[in-house]
């Protein structure tokens, strides 16, 4: 993540919850939900030790933490992001909550302090439009994951389908000049540019030349939104 991105996400962190379901209309809980039960679909008893990457204000780990509260799995959550200030919020929402079983901390995400194999899931949310390198997210991913380690990341792009492609623009756009220029004009318009130019088929491409399995892409609720899953 670049300096400017790091410094807009500081900038709306006091507002960013709140600018995704204006946004969305919604629709980012049940995405965040529908990633949550994913990454828990396949795995097996015992404690799941998982990473949280680009956890932001933390709403991914703390929906991953309830629905295995749910279906009665053991988990320990390690939330990860470049910044401090997306951060100090998803502390306080632990805190406030009372939640034990997720901890966050400052990292790089293409270079973590993880040993070789630490944890059994990984998963994400709106974080890979904003990595530098996707190719150098993948290797590390597959470091840090145990063999037979699953991800589950998610994240938006323009829809395949192109009449729906072009009603998504249009609405994206037109919330991207109003509520988001009265918000932060310089953070929503990169919000724009990076959700619309997304490759994920590229990111697909790059996670199984660095020797992913069964990588592929499940498309959520609108066709915005859309899970990457796949095996160590």
């Amino acid at each position: 993540m670049s300096k400017r991105i790091e410094r807009m996400f500081s900038n709306i962190s006091g507002i960013y919850d709140m600018a995704n379901h204006v946004y969305s209309l919604g629709i980012d809980t049940a995405w965040r939900r529908d990633t949550a039960k994913e990454a828990l679909s396949r795995t097996t008893t015992g404690r799941i030790m998982a990473i949280d990457i680009g956890t932001g204000t933390g709403d991914l780990a703390i929906e991953l933490s309830k629905q295995a509260a749910a279906c009665g799995k053991r988990i320990l959550i390690k939330g990860l992001d470049l910044n401090r200030n997306m951060l100090q919020h998803a502390d306080a929402k632990l805190h406030a909550r009372g939640i034990r079983n997720v901890s966050v901390e400052i990292g790089n995400a293409l270079s973590t302090r993880f040993a070789d194999g630490s944890f059994d899931l990984a998963v994400s949310a709106f974080a890979l439009r904003n990595l530098d390198d996707l190719d150098a997210f993948s290797i590390e991913l597959r470091r840090i994951l145990k063999k037979g380690g699953r991800f589950v990341l998610a994240d938006m792009a323009k829809p395949d389908n192109r009449a729906w492609r072009t009603i998504f623009g249009t609405y994206f756009w037109i919330m991207t000049m109003t509520v988001g220029g009265a918000l932060d004009r310089d953070a929503y318009a990169w919000l724009y540019r990076s959700v619309m130019g997304f490759d994920k088929g590229a990111l697909v491409r790059t996670l199984r030349r660095n020797g992913f399995k069964g990588v592929r892409i499940k498309n959520m609720v609108s066709g915005v939104g859309f899970m990457v899953v796949g095996t160590r």
